[in-house]
C-alpha cells in the first residue's frame, strides 16, 4: 500500500523557494526542506523521486516567477529599457532566486537562451538589425545588465531608478551606434606599459552612423 502524502507538490517546491530565497541553492537538503515544511522527509520522498528532482522542479518554478515578473515588458518603448530595469529590479527582491535562474552552472541555460529568444525579436524588430547584429547587442547588453543587477542587490553602491535607467541607455545606444556604423571593434590586449610611457595610442573615435 502507497503512502500518502502530507504536502502537495506545489506545497514541497513553494517551501524550497523560501529556504532558497533565505540562505541560497546550497542550502536546499532533504532535511531543510523538511524543517521548512515542518514534517519528516518522507512526505517528500512520497512525491519527488531524489533531491536533484525537488531541486528542477524548483528552478522551473525560479523561472515561471521571472517569466511572470518580465513578460509584458516588450509591450513598453523602449523595450530593453523597461525589460533590463525588470531584471535589475528583480535581482534587487531576491537575489538567490535570480541566481538559481541564471548563475547555476547548466540550469542557467534554459533561463537564458529563453530570454535572448525574446531579446532577439526585439532587437530585429525595433532596431531593423540583423540577426548576426542583434546577438552581437544582446551579448553586450545581457553582460551589463546582469553585472549591474547583481552590483545593486549586493548594495554595492547607491543606485536609483534613474541612475540604473541612465547606465542601461549608455550602454545600449553605445553599442547599437557603433554595431550600426559597420565598424569593427578593434581587438585591444593588455600589455606592460613600456618605459615612459605615459598615454596610450587610442583607435580612431567613433564617428556615427555611415549614410546609406
Amino acid at each position: 500500500m502507497s503512502r500518502k502524502a502530507n504536502h502537495t507538490k506545489a506545497e514541497i517546491v513553494a517551501a524550497g523557494l523560501r529556504v532558497i530565497s533565505k540562505n541560497g541553492e546550497s542550502a536546499l537538503t532533504a532535511r531543510s526542506l523538511a524543517a521548512a515544511l515542518g514534517c519528516s522527509t518522507s512526505p517528500i520522498f512520497t512525491i519527488f523521486n531524489s533531491i536533484d528532482e525537488v531541486k528542477e522542479a524548483i528552478h522551473q518554478a525560479a523561472l515561471e516567477s521571472f517569466r511572470e515578473y518580465v513578460k509584458d515588458s516588450v509591450n513598453y518603448v523602449p523595450a530593453f529599457k523597461e525589460y533590463g530595469m525588470r531584471i535589475v529590479k528583480f535581482a534587487k527582491q531576491d537575489i538567490n532566486i535570480f541566481k538559481m535562474v541564471f548563475l547555476t552552472k547548466g540550469a542557467a541555460a534554459e533561463g537564458i537562451n529563453e530570454q535572448v529568444s525574446l531579446c532577439l525579436q526585439a532587437f530585429q524588430k525595433d532596431y531593423s538589425l540583423t540577426k548576426e547584429q542583434s546577438m552581437t547587442l544582446i551579448h553586450q547588453v545581457w553582460t551589463f545588465t546582469c553585472g549591474l543587477a547583481l552590483l545593486n542587490a549586493a548594495d554595492a553602491e547607491e543606485f536609483t531608478d534613474d541612475k540604473i535607467s541612465s547606465m542601461l541607455s549608455q550602454q545600449f545606444l553605445s553599442c547599437l551606434y557603433y554595431i550600426k556604423s559597420g565598424n569593427k571593434l578593434p581587438e585591444i590586449m593588455p600589455r606592460k606599459r613600456a618605459d615612459g610611457e605615459e598615454s596610450l595610442t587610442l583607435p580612431v573615435p567613433f564617428a556615427g552612423p555611415r549614410e546609406s
